[in-house]
C-alpha cells in the first residue's frame, strides 16, 4: 500500500507541474495584453511591460514564474487590484468556494447514496419511482433554475435562509448555494448507485452468500454496499469538475465572494496573473480529489493493497 500511495503522490506532483507549464504557455498564446487601454501610448505600454517583467523572453519568465509559484507567489494583479499580491486576493476567496463545494459534495453524495440504495432495494416499488423521478428532474433542469426556486421559496417566501451570502453568517447564508449546487450531485449519485447496486445484487458471490443462509442485511452491508461503492467513488471525482464550473453561475447569483465569480471578473479584465493562479487552483483541487479517489480505491478494493505490497 505504501508503494501505491507513493506512486500516486509522485504522479499528482508531476501532473501539477505539467499543468502549470501548460497554463502559462496557453496564456502567452492568447491575444491581447493586460494593458489594453486605448489611452496608453506604445511608450507607456513598454514602460509597464518592463516594470512587470513582461518584456523578457517567454522561457525566462516561465522559469521565474514556476520558481515563485512553488513558494506560493503568483505575482501581483495588473488590473483588478494593481500591485496587490494575487495570493492575498485569493486567500479569503478560496476558502469560501472550497467550503461551499465540499458541503455540496458531501450532502449531495449522502442523499444520493440513500436514494440510490433505497431505489435498488425496493426496485419497481414506490421508493424506486420517487428516486428515479428525482434523478431525472435533477439531471434535466440546470442548477441555476433550482437556485431561482430555492431563492423564492426558501429565501423570499419562507425566509429560512438569506438570499445574499453574508460573511457574518457563513453557515446560514451558504445554504442556498449549497442546495443549488447539490441537486445535480444527488441526481447523478442516485442513478449510479441504483444501477451499480442492482448489478452487484445479481452477481454470483451475492447469490452464494444468500445460499449460505447469511441474513439479508448482512449481505447488503458486507457484500453489496462495499462493491457497489467502487464505481461511485470514480463518479464523485468527475463531479468535482462540474461543481467548480457550476460555481461561476451559482456564486454570481448569490453574490458569494469565491473564486468562481472572481474568475469571470479576471477574464473580462485580462488580469493574467489572477487567471493563471485561479486556473492552477482549480487544477490543484481536481488533482487532490482524484488522488483521494485513488486512495479510497486502495481502501475499498483489497486487490490494490495486494498489488501495492
Amino acid at each position: 500500500m505504501r508503494k501505491y500511495i507513493l506512486k500516486r503522490l509522485l504522479i499528482s506532483a508531476a501532473t501539477l507541474f505539467v499543468m502549470l507549464v501548460i497554463l502559462f504557455l496557453l496564456l502567452e498564446l492568447m491575444p491581447g495584453s493586460p494593458f489594453n487601454d486605448v489611452k496608453l501610448s506604445p511608450e507607456q505600454r513598454a514602460v509597464l511591460e518592463a516594470k512587470y517583467g513582461l518584456d523578457k523572453p517567454v522561457w525566462e519568465r516561465l522559469g521565474m514564474y514556476i520558481g515563485n509559484a512553488l513558494r506560493g507567489d503568483f505575482g501581483v494583479s495588473y488590473v483588478l487590484a494593481k500591485d496587490v499580491p494575487v495570493s492575498s486576493l485569493l486567500s479569503s476567496r478560496v476558502g469560501v468556494s472550497i467550503r461551499i463545494g465540499l458541503f455540496s459534495l458531501f450532502i449531495g453524495t449522502f442523499v444520493g447514496l440513500v436514494i440510490g440504495f433505497a431505489a435498488a432495494l425496493w426496485q419497481g416499488k414506490l421508493p424506486d419511482k420517487i428516486g428515479m423521478a428525482i434523478s431525472v428532474i435533477g439531471l434535466s433542469v440546470p442548477s441555476y433554475v433550482f437556485a431561482v426556486l430555492f431563492c423564492y421559496f426558501l429565501g423570499f417566501k419562507w425566509k429560512w435562509f438569506p438570499l445574499i451570502y453574508d460573511l457574518r453568517r457563513p453557515v446560514t447564508s451558504a445554504m442556498l448555494p449549497i442546495l443549488a449546487s447539490g441537486v445535480m450531485i444527488v441526481s447523478v449519485i442516485a442513478r449510479f448507485t441504483r444501477d451499480e447496486t442492482l448489478r452487484v445484487m445479481q452477481s454470483d458471490y451475492v447469490l452464494f452468500a444468500r445460499c449460505q443462509g447469511i441474513s439479508r442485511w448482512n449481505v447488503i452491508i458486507n457484500y453489496i454496499l462495499r462493491n457497489a461503492l467502487l464505481p461511485i467513488v470514480t463518479v464523485m471525482g468527475s463531479l468535482v469538475i462540474s461543481l467548480l464550473t457550476g460555481t461561476l453561475v451559482i456564486e454570481g447569483m448569490f453574490a458569494v465572494p469565491g473564486i468562481g465569480s472572481f474568475m469571470g471578473t479576471a477574464i473580462s479584465g485580462n488580469d493574467y496573473n489572477v487567471i493563471l493562479a485561479l486556473s492552477f487552483v482549480y487544477s490543484v483541487i481536481y488533482v487532490v480529489v482524484m488522488l483521494g479517489v485513488d486512495l479510497i480505491y486502495g481502501i475499498l478494493d483489497p486487490r490494490i493493497r495486494i498489488a501495492g505490497k
